[in-house]
């Protein structure tokens, strides 16, 4: 019995490590187009069209 739940909690960390391999890259790609998209309409927001200025 207890080897049977060894064996099952190997198991659970063996699946941790390839979700967390396999997951991250696509957590960071998408955290980086989120801060892309802040800082472009942040940059939107400071710019004035009239006088072509940025603030």
């Amino acid at each position: 019995m207890d080897e049977k739940i060894y064996q099952i909690a190997e198991q659970i960390a063996q699946l941790d490590r390839k979700a967390y391999e396999v997951y991250l890259p696509l957590v960071e790609d998408v955290c980086s187009r989120i801060v892309l998209e802040d800082e472009d309409s942040c940059s939107t927001e400071l710019f004035d069209e009239k006088e072509d200025k940025v603030f």
